[in-house]
C-alpha cells in the first residue's frame, strides 16, 4: 500500500471514529433535553454529563446543562457551562441567554441585561431571551418593560405559553383587566400539564379577575 492510500485510510478510519462520537453524543445530548421537557432536570443532567464525557466540544450539551443547572437554582455552576459554550463559540445567542439567566439568579441584573442584549443583537428573534429578559424586568418591577418583551415573543412564536403567563401577570399588576383574562386564558390553554405551579396561579389569578366587578 503506498503512502497516499495509508494516509487515506487513516484519515477516514479517525473521521468514522470522530462522526460516532458526535452521534453518540448528541444521542445522550437528545435523551438529557428529554428529560428536562418533563422536569426531570436531575437526570437530564446525567445525560448532558454523558454527553460531554464522550465530546466535551458539544455545545448543545453545555448550553442544556447550564439551563438545567439553572432550573435547579445552581446559578454558579450555570454560569461555568454558559462560558465554556462561549468559548467554543463566543457567537452562540443560547449561551448567553444561558449566562444572563445565571447572572439574574446571582442579583448581577446589569450584566445579565447586558448577555440578553448581546444574545439578541445576534439572534433577534431569539424567543427564549426575550422571555427570559421579560421574566428579569417582571422581577424588577419592571412592568411596561416586561410587557413588551412578551409582546415581541408573541409576534414570533403566539404559541409561546411563558409568554403568555408573563405577559397576563403584568398585564394583571398594571390593572390591565380583560387583556390579564385574555393572556391567562391564553396560557391555560397552550400550558403542557406538567406546569402545576404556573397553572395553579394562573387559575388563581383568573378566578379572581373574573369575579372582579369593574
Amino acid at each position: 500500500m503506498n503512502d497516499f492510500f495509508r494516509r487515506f485510510l487513516s484519515n477516514s478510519q479517525k473521521q468514522q471514529k470522530e462522526n460516532k462520537s458526535v452521534r453518540d453524543a448528541n444521542s445522550c445530548n437528545n435523551k438529557g433535553s428529554s428529560m428536562a421537557v418533563l422536569g426531570r432536570y436531575e437526570e437530564a443532567l446525567n445525560y448532558f454529563d454523558q454527553a460531554l464525557t464522550i465530546d466535551p466540544q458539544c455545545i448543545l450539551a453545555w448550553n442544556n446543562k447550564g439551563d438545567a443547572l439553572n432550573h435547579l437554582d445552581r446559578p454558579e455552576e450555570a454560569l461555568i457551562c454558559s462560558d465554556k459554550a462561549l468559548a467554543i463559540d463566543p457567537r452562540n445567542a443560547d449561551a448567553w441567554c444561558s449566562r444572563g439567566n445565571s447572572l439574574h439568579s446571582l442579583d448581577r441584573r446589569e450584566e445579565a441585561h447586558n448577555c440578553y442584549d448581546r444574545a439578541l443583537r445576534i439572534d433577534p428573534k431569539h424567543v427564549n431571551t426575550w422571555s427570559y429578559k421579560g421574566f428579569s424586568f417582571d422581577l424588577c418591577g419592571r412592568r411596561k418593560e416586561a410587557l413588551a418583551c412578551y409582546e415581541r415573543v408573541l409576534e414570533i412564536d403566539p404559541r409561546d405559553h411563558r409568554a403568555w403567563f408573563g405577559k397576563g401577570g403584568a398585564e394583571y399588576v398594571l390593572g390591565n383587566r380583560q387583556e390579564a383574562i385574555k393572556s391567562l386564558r391564553k396560557y391555560l390553554e397552550l400550558v403542557p400539564p406538567h406546569y402545576s405551579y404556573g397553572i395553579a396561579v394562573a387559575r388563581e389569578k383568573l378566578g379572581e379577575l373574573e369575579g372582579r366587578v369593574d
